[in-house]
């Protein structure tokens, strides 16, 4: 089988290494290629970091696959994320006709850039990324998206979407395996954990609607943030201007490097994952595979009617709460905290069915079936 080249402009190591690693074992060699390091994509804290990781983002990493597209001519598949969006059009532009282009959309653009409205995405440059984005729908040989509302989402926006398939992103669950499953000790407080990115689709105002609750107060539970983002932002500013700051159960602190966020996922029992209205049609969180193979379950503010929530809902691994509902959150977090038999039974569901069905392992199984099925086409 041809080489595997799994091409994003962020270092994505966390999600992809574990996946090349099984692909490699499974006797194909497969690598992950990206100009920008993950530390390198947290810390832009100023203005002249931001231009300068925008212009490596937009500018260094098309160049670089250019470059690798036009002087390598080997047989290849080269799966290009939609980190840069129109990174795989420039693939597809450019490689030759013994090598594939896979079109792996971890996010749905330009939809994402005006939160999908409708009225706005008939502006007339977002109408021209659209038709960008439809060329590459219609012309890569496989497009690959992570749930089934977001393939509908896709299909409804663009008339042509070549060999779609549904490949969840997974878990490296072989991070855990050498680990106890941790059981929550009698009056320590629960360890709810939002640990990644928390940008523009991730919702904070149920959470912050929530923290008003003076029964949250008293409630016996941590509740942890290592995370960076548009919105981690907001959210610090927000709760600053609250009567009760600093609260005392609330720690926010920032990204963690890979062997410390190892240990953190291991301690926590929850992991809270939320999402705006209408972001389930763009995104689904990664961290949410990441969190079932290290055993939590899953605090989710999302729409019932996404991907997220009904994965929730099928493997019952943990609570859905809709958002601007900030009641139900607090009466799900009261639940979580008052009932640890109850909390067990999502951890353990939430482990098995992230082992059985997410695990790096499966999820490889899954690209070694579409990669020999392009290549005998």
């Amino acid at each position: 089988m041809s080489k595997i080249v799994f091409w994003s402009s962020v270092d994505a190591s966390a999600v992809l290494e574990p996946l090349v690693k099984e692909i490699n074992a499974q006797g194909v060699i497969a690598e992950h290629r990206f100009v920008i390091s993950a530390e390198s994509s947290r810390n832009r804290k100023s203005t002249l970091d931001r231009a300068i990781l925008r212009i490596r983002m937009y500018i260094e990493y098309p160049i670089r696959l250019i470059f690798e597209s036009i002087f390598y001519r080997r047989p290849r598949i080269y799966v290009v994320t939609t980190n840069t969006f129109f990174a795989p059009l420039i693939a597809i532009a450019f490689s030759k006709s013994n090598q594939k282009v896979i079109h792996l959309v971890w996010d749905l653009y330009p939809d994402l850039l005006v939160d999908g409205d409708i009225n706005r995405l008939n502006n007339p440059v977002i109408s021209v990324l659209s038709k960008l984005v439809g060329l590459i729908f219609s012309r890569a040989a496989a497009n690959v998206f992570l749930g089934e509302r977001l393939l509908c989402y896709a299909q409804s926006r663009f008339p042509v979407i070549s060999n779609a398939h549904i490949i969840p992103v997974g878990g490296d669950d072989g991070l855990f395996m050498e680990s106890q499953f941790s059981t929550i000790e009698a009056n320590k407080p629960v360890d709810i954990l939002y640990c990644g990115n928390l940008g523009a689709m991730h919702d904070i105002d149920t959470l912050l609607g929530a923290l008003d609750s003076e029964i949250l107060l008293q409630a016996k539970f941590k509740l942890s943030f290592n995370a960076s983002g548009s919105n981690y932002a907001a959210l610090r500013g927000e709760l600053k201007k609250k009567k009760n700051y600093p609260f005392v159960n609330i720690s926010l602190e920032a990204p963690l490097a890979n062997a410390a966020w190892r240990d953190r996922m291991l301690e926590a029992e929850v992991a809270l994952i939320t999402l705006k209205p209408n972001a389930e049609k763009f995104v689904m969180p990664s961290k949410f595979y990441s969190a079932l193979v290290s055993g939590q379950a899953i605090l989710a503010v999302c729409t019932n009617d996404s991907d997220l929530a009904t994965l929730i809902d099928e493997n019952d691994c943990g609570w859905i709460v809709e958002p601007g509902e900030p009641d139900q959150l607090r009466d799900a977090i009261l639940e979580i905290t008052t009932n640890a038999g109850l909390l067990s039974i999502k951890r353990q569901n939430a482990l098995k069915v992230g082992r059985e069905k997410y695990s790096a392992q499966v999820i490889a199984g899954e690209w070694m079936r579409l990669f020999k099925l392009i290549e005998n086409n």
